[in-house]
Parts: structure tokens; sequence; C-alpha cells
């Protein structure tokens, strides 16, 4: 199966999903020209939230895997980096000016990684409510306004970091 994510310099990019249901590739697909590329990951994935920036996507699996695949119209370097964040249950990742990329998880830490290089910039504490992590069926993907990143947590909190310093939060 086969699920458009984004697109990349005119190319639709799609995941591509083995029989149970995990994603096991890319596929690259050029409209115009009806080239196809397929990308295979070097590991299955299950359910992976995706992004795409440019010539790469960026796949953040269940469990905090995070990886970033080439979409080079050639099919070359597949996998440019991978990265465990150690974040079980995430949002949506976010991509953002000055190479980076914000995730929540869901004790309500937000995290930042460099694209360029595939590194942990920094994270936020924990924002749980009474000390607990609670239940939402939906984790709100953070939102990059210049240098202000905003997140949500399940203490109910809304706050916001300055996203030049992740290092500081």
């Amino acid at each position: 199966m086969l699920t458009p994510v984004g697109t990349s310099d005119g190319a639709l990019v799609l995941t591509a999903m083995n029989g149970d249901a995990q994603t096991v590739g890319l596929v690259r697909y050029e409209p115009g020209s009806r080239h196809v590329v397929r990308l295979d990951l070097p590991f299955r994935m299950n359910e992976p939230e995706v992004v795409v920036g440019g010539d790469t996507a960026y796949l953040l699996g269940h469990g905090g895997t995070l990886v970033a695949a080439g979409l080079r119209p050639d099919g070359g370097e597949t996998v440019r980096w991978q990265l465990e964040t150690a974040a079980g249950r995430t949002s949506a990742p976010v991509l953002a000016a000055g190479d980076r990329l914000y995730f929540s998880a869901a004790d309500g830490r937000l995290l930042a990684v460099d694209t360029e290089h595939g590194k942990l910039l920094g994270q936020t504490g924990p924002r749980l409510r009474n000390g607990r992590l609670t239940y939402s069926s939906a984790l709100p993907a953070p939102v990059a306004a210049g240098r202000t990143v905003f997140g949500t947590a399940p203490d109910g909190s809304v706050f916001a970091v300055d996203g030049q310093d992740p290092a500081r939060w």
C-alpha cells in the first residue's frame, strides 16, 4: 500500500507498506516523466509520522526512532542518518528554519533535532498532570514561528521556547 506524505522538487513522495502495515520504504514519483524510484528503509517502521523537506523525508516511528531518508531522483543515499530519541509516543515532526526539526513526546517534552547532522540539540523537561502521564488520543505537533517554538503538554499547558537555543531549554 502506498500513502502520499509530501512532495520533493515537484515529485510526489509516498510511504510504502508491506502486508503487515509496516512502512518498509519510500517511493518518489515524478508525474511529468512517470519516473519512479523506490527507496528501501533498512528496517520496518510501525506507523511513522513523516515530514518532507527538500530532498529528505524524516520518518519518526513509535519508540522514538527518527530516520532521515534521501529522496534523490537516482535513488542514491537512502538513509542519511538515524537517531534514537527515547520518546515512546510522539507528535508529528515539524521542520523549521535553521536546519531544525521539532516534535513533542507524550510526557510533554519538546525535542529539537539538527536535521543536517541528526543530533538531538535539546529538550524541555516533562510536563505531566499531577506528576502522572495522561492519555490523549492525539499529540498536537509543535508550531514554529520565527525564533519561537510553541508546544502543548498533557498537563494542559501551552508553552513557548527560543528555538535558536534548544540546549538551554
